[in-house]
């Protein structure tokens, strides 16, 4: 005989059971295009220590260290693309950086496995601060940032020529005489070294530089600097005995210091 309920088999021991999908790992953001460190940086000013970077999937962010000490997590870092405002003595900065993931679609990405080192100068003369600088003969000087460059002979000129190129506007050094130049510390300051980039090798390859400065280039990368290092409150060498010298462009000048004994 079956027994039945309102015309239904009751069946025991049958349960019905739901189970959701797994839910879909997510793609990692990913940088696009690695940010690029500035070539040199002055203490304190609001330059930007690094530029360029891309993200996909989310947005780039960094934190500024002065040991080379990847972080141990993302505390701390800041979409702000980090400057030198808060830096307060020169040497090298590492900057780290990583990509917050987006609205949920990404998850963040690892931070980047080697930092991007910025050098960081005591005073950068450039684009940015230098465009009316003008040194002509022995009478007029002139001062930057405390820094003071003056001429050692009536025929000595150094000027800033800017033809709105990045590339090619900078400090234009000549002499028709010997005499040349002298760079002048801050006050209670003295250098320690002083690197002058140029925009091409022209001149400065071949002209007598003076006592402590050195010319050097690198094929590879085209870069081309002059550097004097030493100790002392003024360098007074430069160009000295180039009698008729008219190089290629300056484009920055960094400074070094420390403090006079």
């Amino acid at each position: 005989m079956t027994l039945q309920y309102n015309g239904r088999l009751k069946v025991k021991g049958v349960k019905a059971t739901s189970e959701a999908a797994p839910a879909a790992a997510k793609e990692p953001a990913t940088v696009t295009t690695a940010p690029t460190g500035a070539a040199v940086v002055g203490v304190g000013k609001t330059t930007a220590l690094v530029s360029g970077g891309v993200a996909d999937g989310g947005t780039l962010m960094y934190a500024v260290t002065t040991t080379n000490t990847k972080p141990a997590s993302t505390d701390g870092f800041s979409d702000a693309v980090p400057t030198a405002e808060t830096i307060t003595a020169s040497g090298t900065v590492y900057v780290w950086y990583y990509v917050k993931a987006d609205d949920g679609t990404h998850s963040d990405s690892e931070i980047a496995a080697t930092a991007i080192e910025v050098p960081v100068a005591d005073i950068v003369w450039d684009a940015s601060n230098v465009k009316e600088l003008d040194v002509f003969g022995n009478h007029e000087p002139c001062t930057i940032d405390g820094v003071t460059l003056s001429g050692n002979a009536e025929e000595v000129y150094a000027r800033w020529s800017g033809y709105g190129n990045p590339e090619k506007d900078g400090i234009s050094f000549e002499t028709m005489e010997s005499g040349g130049f002298t760079f002048k510390a801050p006050n209670s300051k003295k250098f320690t070294k002083i690197e002058m980039t140029l925009t091409g090798p022209a001149g400065w390859d071949y002209a007598s530089l003076g006592t402590g400065w050195l010319y050097s280039d690198d094929p590879m990368t085209e870069i081309f600097k002059v550097t004097w290092k030493g100790s002392a409150a003024s360098t007074v060498d430069l160009l000295k005995d180039a009698g008729n010298f008219n190089g290629e462009r300056v484009k920055s000048i960094v400074f070094y210091l420390s403090d006079a004994e």
